[in-house]
Parts: C-alpha cells; structure tokens; sequence
C-alpha cells in the first residue's frame, strides 16, 4: 500500500512546505543551476533541511545552499513568504512534525510544488 502523506502529516504543515520550497526557488540565479537538475536540487534540499535543520533558520539555510544561491540572497518576496512561514510553524508548535515532513515527504512536496506551480503559470496566461 502506498503511504499517503495526508495520513501522518495535517495539509496545513503539507501547505506550508510546498509554499516554502516555491518560496526558496522563486528567485535562484539562473547561472547557478542547471535546468535538468532543478527539481532533484529541490528535492534535495528539502531532505537534507529535515535532517539537519535543527531551527527553522537553519533549515533555510540549508535550502539555501543546496539551491546554489552562493552569495545571492533570497529575493524581498521570497524573504517575506519564507519569514512568515517560520513564524506559523513556530507559533503552531509543530516544528518537529514539519522537520520529520520534509525528511520523510521530499518527493510528494516537489510533486505539490510542481503542480502548484504549473497550475500557478497557466492561470497568468
């Protein structure tokens, strides 16, 4: 049986993660990564923030590094989205459910982020 990720994880947390991966990709340098490898860079990124992101900050860190940005910080919408998003999860207490998330989930965030943002692209036709 697969596991379905909605079974352990409230969609709030599933949101939250798939707005913080959109969030940390809208701005890469278009020089720092490669195309092909734009979603297994993400998806990477987001397994190694759950394992070793031991505070929100941290674990965008992380992100940050594994997406290439070198010197390049996020940009001022991105910063915003990804600010509150550490703010929700600390005030909701569900930091170690949302860790445990992106360690065990990776693959069906990208799949949500994917889609979101395919959906997200289409509609601005």
């Amino acid at each position: 049986m697969l596991n379905n990720p909605t079974s352990v994880y409230n969609q709030t947390l599933l949101n939250e993660a798939t707005d913080l991966l959109l969030a940390c990709l809208r701005g890469i340098p278009k020089d720092r990564i490669d195309p092909k490898m734009y979603w297994s860079w993400a998806q990477k990124a987001l397994t190694l923030a759950g394992n070793g992101g031991t505070t929100f900050e941290k674990m965008v860190s992380i992100i940050h590094r594994e997406l290439h940005y070198g010197d390049s910080p996020f940009s001022e919408r991105s910063s915003e989205r990804i600010y509150t998003i550490g703010e929700s999860i600390k005030a909701s207490g569900q930091f170690s459910q949302f860790r445990r998330l992106l360690r065990e989930q990776a693959p069906y965030i990208v799949v949500m982020a994917r889609v979101r943002r395919k959906n997200q692209k289409g509609s601005e036709k």
